[in-house]
Parts: structure tokens; C-alpha cells; sequence
């Protein structure tokens, strides 16, 4: 009984964890959802969480205005996802409806308000992969269920009609057309966030919004008892103005802390007098002629470095960072850096006007472009994962070239901002837009294909590459990259710092 109290409790704190994941993201500048609900019995079916959004959200080829997400939380990883999970009630907890059922149920209830909704099953689970009709199914952009491929047109005795006859008789359909119009507003969540990768998503979003992040000293989080006890309440809707209140009636906001300028080099171009400038500096030129490592120093003790210098600074200051370096040292003191480390710096990045303060809580007025996705597939008996970045230059042809075309990769995710330049990026908000973009892509892509290691390449502020670090502890085993400038004709890709769970090569 005990076993089964805690399981339950467990599964609770999963279900206020994944609230708190979009309540931050709401307090966020320019956030674009109007409130986020918990335990919402609007659509009885679909309570855990439901998120309401200002503006129509773009979703395949139309549009929606609500999520409506049913968590399924388990301790251990004990089984895997089918089509008969689906279809079981068992799955959900439930004695009469499955997942499906529950869909169904609001689509008959009205087609027209259901096709402005997404269905979403949240879970850690992961996807058989031995059952290839529904794992082969599944989007890895936005997890939704490739129609195109189960809708191919064939009879019901082929693979994928033998599934859509199996899913019309079970949820009582009439026919492959609305079976299609209910399965094209599902998303599968599926090898979603554990417990305590969660926490570490919604404490960095909280620290944004100048509230307390999670220390894994407490054995208490305080985010999970306040919602709890406000659900207790009967408060079921949530907008930014009301949760900042929340906050500030528990005390759970930061302390306001001055800033403190230091600073990590590893060229003096630009950068010779900077330990005049800061209070504090990290001096890596030492390690380095021109760009490349010395034959005497490592990755590893530069990492070291990194990490001695961390432990200096306080936990009680905030502090800005200015990065004269190499992206690798950028991403490698991010991932030091990290939400975890309980020490607060933001960095400051040299553009076009001058230096600025890219404070990611920043406001814009500017038009934030995010990246465009393309997703391409390469040789599926490796497990090697590269991601390309460009943004103040196009990296493509320069990669492609040094991989020979890409050979090695399981899969290969080009990531382009829209308008590539030195000034694509406006500012610290934007920067940070950005980030959260990557995160999001690469935290789902590694969930649902396991990597050995991920190559990331880049060409893009000092600054991006620092706030990808510092999101970057789930991404498993990375390869980091720099491009040779010293060689103008025949410069090319090496790779740098690999970082691996445990330690630093």
C-alpha cells in the first residue's frame, strides 16, 4: 500500500511540474499564452493541464487555440507504448475510456470547437520501437502521427489499413475520414522529461522571471506545494498577473542583487585590457596559439579551469560575463554555469553598436525571428546525431564538406535563421528565444533517437552558445566544433571539447 501511495504522490508532483513548465513559460516577455489551467474540468476527459492561448497557435496546416494534455506518469520505466495502449482504459487509469476514447468523445461532442484543439499525452514513457507501425508513425518535429503515411490510400488488408480498421471498429467510426480529422489533432509527448530534468527546465524559466529556482539541497519544492494547495482551493485557472501574486504572497521571489562584471578570454583581439574593465577574469590565452589548443594544454583543463573559476564566484551576486573566446569555452561555461550551480550570470556580447547587456529577460520590440527546421536523414545504423546552427553565416556547405556529406550521422538537423548576418540576432531576449528553440528541438529529437553523441556545429554569437550550455546537461555525450579562420582558402571544421556524462575529453 505504501508502494502505491508513493507511486500516486510521485505522479502528482510529474502532473504540477509539467503545469509549472508552461506557467513559466507564460511569465515570460512577449508569452503568447493568456493563462494555464490545472486540474480544469472543462473538458472533463482532459483536466490535468490545459493551456489557453492569446493569439491562434499555427499546428500542421491550421490552427489552434487550446492544449488539452493527459499526463501518464510511472516510476520505473516497466513497459513501452503500443496502439493497444491507446485503446486500453487500464493505460490511463480509467475503468470505461482509453486515451482514444476520450478524443473521440469530444469530437463528436463538437467537430468545429475540436478541430481548434490539441490532444496531448504527456508521458516518460517511450514508444515501442518494435511495434515500427506506430514508432515509425511519429513525427520527430511535433510528435504528432504522420497521416500521410497511415492514410496511404491502401486497402484495410495492407500494414497501415489493417491499423486503421483496428482503430475505426475500437473507437465505433464510421469511416478513414474522421478517423482522420481525430487523429490529426493528437500529439504523443512520448520520452518526455523525468522528474528531475523537469525541474531543471522550470527552475531556469522561473529564474527569468526573477523567482527562486529549485536547489537540490530542499527536499520540499515549493512550486508543487503551492499549486497543490491552491488546487485544494478550488483555483483551477492561472494568468501571469495571478501567479506572480501567488509568488510574492509565498516570498519566492529573488532578492534584487547587483550585478558584478567578469569575464572569461581566450584571444586578445579586442580583449587586451579587459582585466582592467572586470572584477574578475579567466585568462585562457595562454592555452592557445592563435585559435588552436597548445600541444602541452587539454580540453580538459581548460574545462577545469572553467570549473575552479566557478567555484569562486558567489551564490549570493549576480554577475554579467563578457566572452572574448572560442564558442566551445562559451558552451563549456554555460554547461558549468548551469541551473544547478545556484550562480546567476548573464552574458554581455559584443555587437555592431558596441557591448551590450543580453540580459534574457529583455523585452523586444524587434521582429524575433526563430530558425527554420530541416530535418534530414542519413545512415540509420549509427547512432551519431549532428545539428548545424547558422546565424551571422551560413555553415551548410562548410559542414557537409568536412563530414563528406554528411556520412555517419544517423540524422543531420540544419537549423537557419531566416535573414543570416553579424546582426541577426537584435538582442539578449532574442538571443534567448532562440536557445529555448534549440532546446526544445534537440531535447525531443535525443529522447526519441538515442544518441551516442551529438555533434554541434555553429556559427553565431559567443552569447547563444553560453545559454546553450547551460540547458544542455540532458543532451547526453557532446562534440564540440571551431572553424579554422586562420586558414582563409582551405579553412575547415575540428573538433574541440567533448563532453561526456561524468567528465571531460
Amino acid at each position: 500500500m505504501s508502494n502505491a501511495i508513493s507511486a500516486l504522490k510521485k505522479g502528482n508532483e510529474y502532473q504540477a511540474l509539467v503545469f509549472w513548465k508552461y506557467a513559466a513559460k507564460m511569465l515570460q516577455e512577449d508569452s503568447e499564452i493568456d493563462k494555464v489551467c490545472y486540474e480544469y474540468d472543462e473538458v472533463k476527459s482532459f483536466d490535468d493541464v490545459v493551456i489557453c492561448y492569446k493569439k491562434p497557435q499555427c499546428f500542421r496546416d491550421t490552427q489552434i487555440i487550446r492544449d488539452y494534455i493527459q499526463i501518464k506518469f510511472h516510476v520505473a520505466q516497466t513497459k513501452t507504448i503500443t496502439w493497444e495502449d491507446l485503446l486500453s482504459p487500464q493505460f490511463v487509469g480509467s475503468t470505461k475510456y482509453s486515451f482514444l476514447d476520450k478524443v473521440v468523445k469530444e469530437y463528436r461532442n463538437n467537430p468545429l470547437e475540436f478541430s481548434q484543439k490539441r490532444f496531448i499525452l504527456y508521458t516518460p514513457w517511450e514508444v515501442d520501437q518494435n511495434e515500427k507501425t506506430l514508432y515509425s508513425l511519429l513525427d520527430n518535429i511535433d510528435q504528432t502521427i504522420r497521416l500521410e503515411v497511415l492514410f496511404d490510400q491502401t486497402t484495410d488488408r495492407s500494414q497501415y489499413g489493417r491499423i486503421r480498421k483496428k482503430l475505426r471498429e475500437s473507437l465505433e467510426l464510421e469511416s478513414d475520414e474522421e478517423l482522420k480529422a481525430i487523429l490529426r489533432q493528437v500529439c504523443l509527448k512520448c520520452s518526455s522529461e523525468k522528474t528531475d530534468e523537469l525541474k531543471d527546465q522550470v527552475s531556469l524559466k522561473l529564474q527569468l522571471a526573477e523567482l527562486k529556482p529549485w536547489e537540490s539541497s530542499k527536499l520540499v519544492y515549493p512550486y508543487i506545494a503551492l499549486i497543490e494547495a491552491l488546487s485544494e482551493r478550488g483555483i483551477k485557472e492561472y494568468t501571469a498577473n495571478n501567479i506572480l501574486e501567488y509568488c510574492a504572497r509565498e516570498e519566492l521571489f529573488l532578492p534584487v542583487k547587483k550585478q558584478r562584471v567578469i569575464a572569461i578570454r581566450s584571444y586578445l583581439l579586442y580583449a587586451e585590457n579587459m582585466e582592467n574593465e572586470v572584477e574578475k577574469i579567466l585568462d585562457l590565452v595562454d592555452c592557445f596559439e592563435g585559435r588552436f589548443l597548445k600541444k602541452e594544454a587539454s580540453w580538459k583543463a581548460v574545462y577545469d579551469k572553467i570549473l575552479e573559476f566557478g567555484r569562486r564566484l558567489s551564490k549570493q551576486e549576480e554577475y554579467l560575463i563578457k566572452l572574448p573566446t572560442h564558442l566551445s569555452i562559451a558552451f563549456m561555461a554555460g554547461y558549468i554555469f548551469n541551473p544547478k550551480s545556484g550562480v546567476k550570470v548573464m552574458p554581455i556580447q559584443n555587437t555592431l553598436q558596441g557591448e551590450e547587456n543580453w540580459n534574457i529577460t529583455e523585452n523586444s520590440m524587434f521582429n524575433q525571428e526563430l530558425f527554420n527546421i530541416e530535418e534530414r536523414h542519413g545512415d540509420q545504423t549509427s547512432r551519431n546525431i549532428a545539428v548545424l546552427i547558422s546565424i551571422s553565416s551560413d555553415i551548410e556547405a562548410d559542414v557537409m564538406e568536412y563530414t563528406n556529406m554528411g556520412i555517419g550521422f544517423k540524422k543531420i538537423i540544419i537549423c537557419k535563421l531566416p535573414h543570416i548576418g553579424k546582426d541577426s540576432v537584435k538582442n539578449g531576449f532574442h538571443a534567448w528565444k532562440l536557445t529555448q528553440q534549440l532546446n526544445e528541438l534537440l531535447d525531443g529529437l535525443l529522447r526519441r533517437n538515442k544518441a551516442d553523441l551529438l555533434h554541434i556545429f555553429v556559427a553565431g554569437p559567443c552569447s547563444i552558445m553560453f545559454n546553450l550550455g547551460k540547458l544542455a546537461l540532458s543532451f547526453g555525450n557532446i562534440q564540440l566544433y571551431e572553424f579554422d579562420f586562420q586558414n582563409e582558402r582551405t579553412g575547415t571544421y575540428y573538433p574541440t571539447v567533448k563532453i561526456i556524462k561524468g567528465g571531460v575529453m
